[in-house]
């Protein structure tokens, strides 16, 4: 492939009809937008969206990092998704220096996964015994702090598609196994 000029990714060809459109993608450095005059949809007081005239993303993987640069105004805003930095959060909340939004519409859902290819989890019971026995509440305590919500099923709230959170439940175990 040396000296061929690679196929064009979909990055460089972005289409949508979206509040923003694409000015610049430097990948793994920034997304840079401006705003879409054609965008079609009005804010609640009648005014057109987006507000912005123009908007960066900025990837950052470590929630610590992204928190931090909240604090110091390197960035106006950040996603985190653990009790961890949610507690690192509040800290910063607590000095004063950001304000801090949290709901679990929409939440990513954490799951543990059993390899059920290998001793002792190709056994049904097995996985059916370590589903009964999980104190789901205390593992949320364990690893969030409590920060989190405990899913009851694949979806969190707020997510698109058929209501399966309300109808999957939790896997309870037959008290004779």
């Amino acid at each position: 492939m040396t000296g061929r000029r690679p196929r064009p990714g979909p990055h460089e060809n972005l289409v949508g009809t979206g509040p923003f459109v694409k000015t610049e993608w430097k990948v793994n450095d920034h997304f840079s937008a401006e705003k879409n005059p054609d965008y079609w949809q009005d804010g609640e007081d009648g005014k057109p969206l987006p507000y912005l005239d123009e908007i960066e993303f900025r990837p950052q993987g470590e929630q610590t990092q992204r928190i931090e640069g909240v604090a110091t105004g390197t960035y106006d805003a950040a996603h985190i998704e653990n009790g961890d930095a949610i507690s690192q959060a509040e800290t910063i909340v607590d000095e004063g220096l950001a304000n801090l939004i949290t709901t679990f519409d929409f939440a990513e859902v954490a799951y543990l996964l059993l390899n059920e290819s290998k001793a002792p989890f190709d056994n049904l019971d097995a996985r059916l015994a370590v589903a009964s026995a999980l104190d789901r509440e205390a593992l949320n305590q364990t690893l969030n702090q409590g920060k989190t919500e405990v899913a009851s099923g694949p979806f969190a709230p707020g997510s698109m598609g058929p209501p399966l959170r309300e109808a999957t439940g939790q896997l309870r175990c037959p008290p004779e196994r």
